[in-house]
């Protein structure tokens, strides 16, 4: 099952340990949501917020601060979509290949 990856433009943090606080700000507030839990994965490369459903069958979304590096990352596969329509079927093709292995979970 797939989830959203959502980041967060915040001008104001620059460094990690203020995307950190971003993220436990944005945490505070989720977390009055009961449907869903919070796992914070601050110790990943790209500090992230998990933000998982109670019950199966709903999205699951990764929060992260300022990560531009993924942004663009989503927009040239976008591209190769765009260019090719078979890239996107090769795309997850290749996703369920490295999750049958754990190799598609950076935070972990």
């Amino acid at each position: 099952q797939s989830d959203v990856d959502v980041c967060v433009q915040a001008p104001r943090a620059s460094t990690r340990a203020s995307q950190v606080k971003v993220l436990r700000e944005i945490s505070t507030q989720l977390g009055k949501v009961e449907q869903y839990t919070m796992e914070p994965r601050f110790g990943a490369q790209v500090p992230i917020l998990h933000w998982a459903p109670r019950r199966p069958g709903m999205v699951s979304c990764d929060i992260s601060v300022n990560n531009i590096v993924a942004v663009v990352n989503s927009r040239l596969l976008g591209e190769y979509v765009r260019v090719d329509p078979r890239m996107r079927t090769l795309g997850f093709c290749i996703k369920a290949w490295a999750r049958t292995r754990g190799i598609n979970d950076r935070s972990r």
